[in-house]
């Protein structure tokens, strides 16, 4: 995977005890996420931290920020279309 990369995924965390409140509302969701940065220290060091597209991520009420890639269960990759657009 490389920064800004698609992919299309399913949420499916590993630690349940330490989700943030609300979280687990959403756990079994597919949603299509985008690779931001590796995550440089602590617990998800060397990770990628994914973001959920902000139309999707409106449309379902998701409200949190980022979840690291351990948490995603990859479905499909996502190509980008001219434009900055994705296509599924």
């Amino acid at each position: 995977m490389e920064q800004f990369d698609l992919v299309y995924a399913r949420l499916t965390p590993r630690r349940l005890r330490t989700l943030k409140q609300g979280v687990a509302d959403f756990i079994g969701l597919a949603a299509t996420w985008e690779a931001y940065w590796i995550i440089e220290s602590g617990r998800y060091e060397g990770q990628w931290s994914m973001h959920m597209l902000p139309e999707e991520a409106s449309q379902l009420g998701w409200g949190f920020y980022w979840v690291p890639e351990e948490d995603l269960t990859i479905l499909a990759a996502v190509a980008r279309q001219q434009g900055g657009e994705e296509e599924g």
